[in-house]
């Protein structure tokens, strides 16, 4: 039997607890007295169940795999970070909880990212993509639990009316509605709920604090303008305006603190109050909610910190040093196991430390009113502003931190202090819905809304902060007097010399200098003068006047000037005058206000609407139209630090986010669904719709900057041509025309080595032989050649010169392999030899007696003066990118004939200003299901659906080309295709509450899926761009159950993956061309994607059990989530294998170990109006890393919470 048929039975159980002693009490009554019989007129008593019990049914009883969280269970755990409210969800993991407190990613069975799984929230879209520097691009929504009235997940597609479904499933957020505020026969309603917590401490090391301020007059804490400093600002044009230089600051501003003593009941650094108003008459209702909580940087957890601690290195140096005598291979083994991908995070986050830039701040008004008009109409109006303030821990940052501190222990790693997170987004809807009495031709759902959302971030990868124009000899007097040490400026001078000529000599203190430091027009101008003097020398010898700012042109990279730079490499003219430019700029411009250097700000707005109406067309079937439309714009700047270190780290990170990451771009989507539902028979029920899907976009941003013909926008960046192929070079055994031609060839050159190339018949046989191979022949074999080698019988290889031409077998090298680029991606269906194909073997070739191979690798073959060897011990595309050598500057310079190369396109000057194509696309995506009671509890249901995802908006810029900063990777521009999903569930669901009296509810839910994403849209290198993976593979298992007698209750939820798995032929072939030892398909994917570091644990469980006292006025409940530890069954295959590069990029993920976390709550209601909640989180105060962090930072350790709701 369905659960939900309204039948007597059912709506009997569901009100036994509040009509069962009334009821037994009249029938016995009634028949004792037989003569006051009387017959009384039918009574039909009906149930209607509230949203969260419907919701919660619904996990067992829908037809598509989901989870549901009501108000009661989110009002149960205090959350640290927003992602925390997904907690309890079966399958459900938020993305970098730790990384940004503020905002919420789901992961639903490994399956995650912007459109893939949708968030909405009262059905409007939240989600906007982020720049995550080396971890390309992330998606966020930017929500504050505190008004959630339910979250409900479908977990794969559907068609579900009123929910915007992806290619992994949907998650549906409901807020705080009228009826949640007022009390039952009441027409209006207040309630005040305050929480405080604590394992917390007050923020006091955002840098934001500093911001405006003349950076010389900080103190006590204090700071010098000389850490990773600014260069010219290459973004503007050689103009010598200079980027911001970065601030060093004295250690203080990174000081943390310990828990300890009163750290866990310290309550006045965590602080929420919410208050909420209603009202209702018989034509409208309202609402106004406000919440506000203030939370400080959490302490870590303690228990477990060892297993944080003493992990193998990841390619440490000191390791590879240990093992001299060992191969590539084995030292890989030894260095880069899986065992080194568990970070020793303890070393720079310190069991129940601070943990920096953990701190939220988020305020929210949210305004509801309904509108109840005749003929059952409903009008809905909603607002909602979020200002929502937090810190995010940068996940390169923390990487290069912790890198060096896990290599040297000498001194304590210090956590890095940021810029906190600036969100304002405000959400705009009108609904309306017309529901007319026994009309079953109308039920109609309409909806019309708005989200803008502006963002404030520092994690451009930069330095944090910065000045424009450092006061030098500030600087070197702070280091000298305050530090007590000199400036690395001073470069071997000792502050006693330096200090006799410093402005600032005469000064002890630090007020004395503060009075001394004020940039008058006259020092300026004397400043001027003087720097105008001391390169009067240099100026008028290489630019032939002296003053002024320096006009820099392309051809003064051409010209070597006899001046140094900082590392003492000889400067060209362009970069004296940027020097002298720079300088001058400093002088005019005395700017020491400290300012942001890593800051991006980015606007995203959504509008879109919503329409549906259901059609009864007889008691059996009904059918649902529905349409939906929405248009996304998204514009960002970002400000960037440059550095003069080495290799200029820090300015590379800052150009990868002004090139790399979102820009401005915009897109539109609508789609149609048709749906029927029937139910033929009582037991039986069939759902079956189509989707139809419509896209398109444009990379605004990029044809901006091409029509100002920016050149840091140009096709190619700075390559002068882009990536059509790859020349993949092979040896092959010669034939009977090889060995005659080359003989006579070589006739030629030793009867006159000076006039050979000039004889006809010579140059005859070497066209043949160019047209056959790809590059003139090589005379004089006494030279080291790699065109051609001799192998004995014996097997062994040798040169030219060594070789007995009588005995010996010749291979000829060929280059006339070439594998055409085609999306992004090498078509490996194009390689003519295959791995095999260097197996096979030949017998007696060229009249010689023996068995010899057919071919050998051109890029696995390494030679010497007096040796020719095969190299398998590592991978021939060393770094996993193709030789960055043209094959046409091969042919040219006649080096390395053997290795692979790029065949390029060269760009013509037309194609270097196209502007980016208009991307489009359209899709159809069927559904169907089927549910079929065995028995009245008893019930199988099995689905099929198809969904398509478009491009995000920064898929849709990586894709068309946003800069290029790599311009020795560029490649033709192409369009991306949708991604279309395959997903498949059957399952069993049994209600046995009816088998036990005692029972209100009783169900289990077993489920197995599986979810084939093809064309699935990821990130392809470091550049952050983007190809299309052929397919990614989900496949599980999961578990849900629950049962609730009254006074006990309890829930249990698993999920047990079975494949995830992402294949791409063109991907493995990438990483190995000759042997293909990359499996196609691996687990969560290859290390330079995001797919693979969305890989869910092995295993999940979830556990919730309860009880009840004092008529239920007093509720004890616990939870328990373990996950299993991180698995990676294919890395260490790969790496013993050789081919553990496919894993090196900066963007690897974190290891984690298996963990257990408990939480505990209770809940007493006093009278009708006031409960008193109190809580702990990891009740048994874990040290622990969340699955699925892109940056290593424990988790907070034990929470108490405690709170107080009146309602009113």
């Amino acid at each position: 039997m369905s659960a939900f048929t309204p039948k007597p039975k059912i709506i009997i159980l569901s009100l036994a607890s509040a009509f069962s002693t009334l009821t037994v009490a009249n029938v016995i009554e009634t028949s004792a007295q037989p003569e006051q019989y009387q017959e009384l007129d039918t009574v039909v008593v009906s149930g209607k169940r509230t949203n969260d019990q419907k919701g919660a049914d619904d996990v067992y009883y829908k037809n598509v795999s989901n989870a549901y969280v009501g108000k009661e269970y989110l009002e149960r755990y205090r959350v640290q970070s927003a992602g925390d409210v997904l907690k309890g969800l079966n399958g459900v993991y938020n993305m970098n909880t730790r990384t940004a407190g503020g905002a919420i990613t789901p992961n639903i069975r490994g399956i995650t990212g912007k459109g893939r799984i949708p968030v909405t929230l009262d059905g409007t879209e939240q989600t906007v993509d982020v720049w995550l520097n080396n971890y390309g691009v992330g998606d966020r929504n930017y929500l504050d639990p505190a008004l959630f009235r339910s979250i409900a997940v479908e977990k794969s597609p559907a068609l579900t009316r009123g929910v915007k479904s992806g290619v992994g499933g949907a998650m549906s957020i409901r807020t705080i509605e009228p009826a949640d505020i007022i009390p039952e026969g009441k027409n209006w309603g207040i309630e005040v709920k305050t929480e405080f917590s604590g394992n917390t401490v007050a923020q006091k090391n955002d840098l934001r604090q500093f911001l405006g301020r003349d950076y010389r007059t900080l103190s006590p804490i204090g700071a010098t303008a000389d850490g990773v400093s600014g260069m010219p600002d290459v973004l503007t044009g050689y103009t010598g305006k200079p980027s911001p230089t970065a601030l060093l600051l004295d250690e203080g501003i990174a000081g943390t603190k310990y828990a300890g003593g009163k750290s866990h009941t310290n309550f006045k650094d965590d602080r929420q109050l919410m208050l909420s108003a209603a009202f209702k008459t018989d034509i409208t209702d309202g609402l106004a909610a406000y919440s506000h909580r203030k939370k400080g940087n959490y302490y870590a957890g303690k228990r477990g910190y060892q297993s944080y601690l003493n992990n193998p290195i990841y390619g440490a140096d000191a390791c590879y040093d240990q093992y001299p005598d060992k191969s590539w291979r084995e030292k890989d083994m030894l260095c880069k196991s899986s065992a080194s991908l568990v970070p020793n995070m303890a070393v720079l986050f310190r069991p129940g430390e601070e943990i920096m830039n953990s701190h939220t701040d988020t305020k929210t008004l949210l305004l509801k009113n309904n509108w109840y008009l005749p003929g059952n109409q409903k009008i809905s109006l909603q607002y909602m502003d979020n200002k929502i303030g937090f810190g995010e821990i940068n996940p390169l940052i923390t990487a290069w931190i912790l890198g060096f501190a896990e290599q040297s222990l000498d001194e304590p790693a210090q956590q890095a202090p940021g810029i906190g997170t600036k969100i304002d987004s405000k959400t705009y809807k009108i609904g309306y819905e017309w529901k007319p009495q026994n009309n079953k031709w109308i039920d109609l759902q309409a909806d019309m809304w708005r989200v803008k959302t502006d963002s404030n971030r520092h994690q451009s990868g930069g330095p944090v902060v910065g000045v424009i124009t450092p006061d030098y000899e500030y600087d070197l007097w702070y280091w000298c007097n305050i530090r007590k040490q000199p400036s690395p400026n001073l470069r071997g001078e000792s502050c006693e010399s330096a200090m006799a000529w410093n402005a600032y000599g005469s000064a002890r203190t630090h007020e004395e200098v503060l009075r001394m430091i004020e940039d008058t027009p006259d020092k300026i101008a004397r400043k001027l003068a003087e720097h105008d003097e001391n390169n009067r020398a240099i100026t008028d010898r290489w630019m032939g006047h002296t003053g002024g700012y320096y006009a820099i042109t392309p051809a003064d990279k051409n010209v070597l000037t006899d001046q140094t730079n900082q590392i003492g490499k000889l400067m060209n003219l362009a970069e004296l005058k940027q020097k002298l430019n720079q300088e001058r700029y400093y002088i005019e411009h005395p700017d020491r206000i400290i300012v942001p250097g890593a800051r991006q700000r980015t606007d995203v707005v959504r509008n879109g609407f919503n329409l549906s109406n259901r059609f009864r067309l007889s008691d059996k079937l009904s059918l649902t139209l529905a349409a939906d439309y929405q248009r996304e714009t998204l514009e960002e700047r970002t400000d960037t630090a440059d550095s003069n270190d080495l290799m200029n780290t820090f300015g590379v990170l800052t150009r990868m986010a002004a090139l790399g990451g979102p820009q401005s771009a915009k897109k539109r989507e609508w789609g149609a669904n048709l749906v029927f539902d029937w139910k033929p028979t009582s037991r039986l029920n069939i759902q079956a719709g189509v989707r139809y899907q419509n896209f398109k976009g444009r990379n605004i941003e990029l044809a901006r900057q091409r029509a100002a013909r920016n050149p840091w926008y140009q096709y190619g960046l700075g390559s002068d041509s882009y990536v059509t192929g790859l020349m993949m070079p092979y040896f092959e055994l010669a034939d009977e025309e090889d060995i005659a031609d080359s003989r006579r060839m070589e006739q030629i050159f030793n009867r006159n080595n000076n006039t050979y190339d000039e004889d006809p018949e010579y140059q005859r046989l070497n066209r043949r032989f160019k047209e056959k191979n790809g590059y003139d022949y090589r005379p004089g074999d006494t030279f080291v050649s790699n065109t051609r080698f001799y192998q004995k019988v014996d097997g062994s290889l040798i040169q030219s010169h060594q070789a007995d031409k009588n005995n010996d077998v010749l291979y000829v090298l060929r280059r006339k392999q070439i594998i055409p680029m085609v999306a992004g991606k090498f078509d490996h269906g194009k390689v003519q030899i295959t791995p095999e194909m260097y197996r096979e073997r030949v017998n007696n070739p060229q009249g010689k007696s023996g068995s010899y191979r057919r071919y050998y690798p051109g890029s696995h073959m390494g030679f010497g003066f007096n040796s020719v060897e095969e190299t398998t011990d590592r991978m021939a595309n060393e770094n996993q990118i193709p030789s960055e050598t043209s094959n046409d500057s091969v042919l040219k310079y006649g080096s390395d004939y053997n290795r692979t190369a790029w065949i390029r396109h060269q760009f013509g000057e037309a194609e270097r200003w196209r502007m980016p194509q208009e991307q489009h696309a359209h899709s159809w995506s069927p559904m169907l299901s089927v549910s079929y009671d065995l028995a009245d509890n008893h019930r199988l249901f099995a689905r099929y659906a198809r969904m398509s995802r478009f491009p995000s908006l920064y898929e849709l810029t990586a894709a068309t080309g946003s800069g290029g900063l790599y311009g020795s990777q560029t490649v033709a521009e192409y369009s991306l295709k949708p991604e279309k999903s395959t997903n498949w569930e059957v399952g069993y669901n049994f209600n046995f509450a009816p088998h036990f009296t005692k029972l209100r509810q009783g169900d289990l839910r077993l489920t197995y899926y599986s979810n084939k994403i093809k064309n699935q849209i990821d990130t392809s290198n470091m550049d952050g761009g983007m190809i299309q993976y052929d397919k990614a593979v989900s496949k599980g298992v999961e578990l849900q159950s629950r049962l609730d007698s009254g006074r006990f209750f309890a829930s249990f939820g698993g999920t047990y993956r079975l494949k995830h798995m992402v294949c791409d032929k063109g991907i493995a072939f990438k990483f190995d061309y000759y042997y293909r030892r990359v499996p196609e398909c691996l687990e969560g994917g290859f290390g330079l994607s995001r797919f693979f570091q969305s890989l869910q644990p092995k295993y999940s469980l979830t556990l919730d059990v309860g009880t009840r006292f004092f008529n239920e006025k007093l509720e004890l409940g616990m939870r328990a989530i373990h996950h299993s530890k991180a698995e990676r069954k294919n890395y260490d295959k790969l790496i013993a294998d050789g081919a553990g590069q496919v894993y090196e990029r900066n963007g690897k993920p974190y290891g984690w170990h298996a963990a257990t976390l408990l939480d505990a709550y209770a809940r007493y209601r006093i009278g009708k109006h006031i409960d008193l909640n109190f809580g702990v989180t990891n009740l048994a105060n874990r040290y622990y890393l969340d699955p699925m962090s892109s940056t290593p930072v424990p988790g907070p350790g034990r929470t108490i919470t405690f709170g107080i709701k009146g309602r009113f």
